[in-house]
């Protein structure tokens, strides 16, 4: 028996599939075909700025780093949006993720997806979310950007049910050339006691007008990272 699709059902998945199609087409009112007025590029080397992040302190469950502006100016550190974290500890995992993908990709911004659909009520609209949380597994073979955002968020959210993720606070202001030292209290894990793990920080910062990603390994040991997919080979604690 042929299935039937209600009308609503098929201007859901009609404006799914276009929504989809249009985030992923270049914006077409740019001087360049293909820019994106949306995006932002983060790099990842600057000597000036130095971090460092201890290992995880079991018995108080916390973790200490250091942040060093060896530069003239001021440095002033924010999340990458209104409110989030200047600075993140984490796994080494999470953070190697979060490096490759800013070396690889530039950061763009979507408006949540809307679907407005007629009912008998008159119209409804439906809030989607994003484009990215709707393109779930497919995101890699839709756009590998997606991808690598789904898998650093899966292993985010791994990191975060083990009790191990600590966020600093969303402003951050170091002087020219003196050091930024904080104790870091992590979440609590969901259930039971939290394992040990490879420390990793990762911070966000302007200098001279221009942003920056920067990061530390506990050890200064970064996770190996399997070039072209981005997925990352077995992880050994620092010794």
């Amino acid at each position: 028996m042929a299935r039937t699709w209600h009308p609503s059902a098929r201007i859901a998945a009609l404006g799914l599939a276009a929504a989809f199609v249009a985030a992923a087409a270049p914006a077409a009112n740019a001087q360049l075909p293909g820019d994106n007025p949306r995006v932002t590029i983060y790099p990842v080397e600057n000597t000036g700025i130095q971090l460092s992040v201890e290992p995880l302190n079991e018995a108080a469950g916390t973790v200490d780093v250091v942040v060093q502006n060896n530069t003239a100016a001021n440095l002033n550190c924010t999340g990458l949006v209104d409110g989030g974290p200047a600075a993140t500890v984490t796994t080494a995992e999470v953070v190697a993720r979060s490096v490759d993908y800013f070396r690889n990709y530039p950061i763009t911004t979507f408006a949540d997806l809307q679907l407005n659909l007629p009912s008998p009520a008159g119209t409804q609209m439906i809030s989607l979310g994003s484009v990215q949380d709707q393109a779930g597994s497919l995101s890699e073979f839709i756009n590998p950007e997606w991808g690598a955002l789904v898998a650093n968020g899966n292993a985010l959210d791994e990191a975060r049910l083990a009790g191990q993720y600590g966020a600093l606070e969303s402003n951050i202001s170091i002087p020219a050339n003196s050091a930024f030292e904080r104790t870091v209290r992590l979440d609590l894990p969901v259930q039971g006691t939290r394992n040990d793990f490879q420390t990793g920080i990762f911070m966000t910062c302007t200098i001279g007008g221009q942003r920056y990603a920067f990061h530390a390994y506990e050890s200064e040991i970064a996770p190996n990272i399997n070039n072209g997919t981005g997925s990352l080979s077995s992880l050994g604690l620092g010794s």
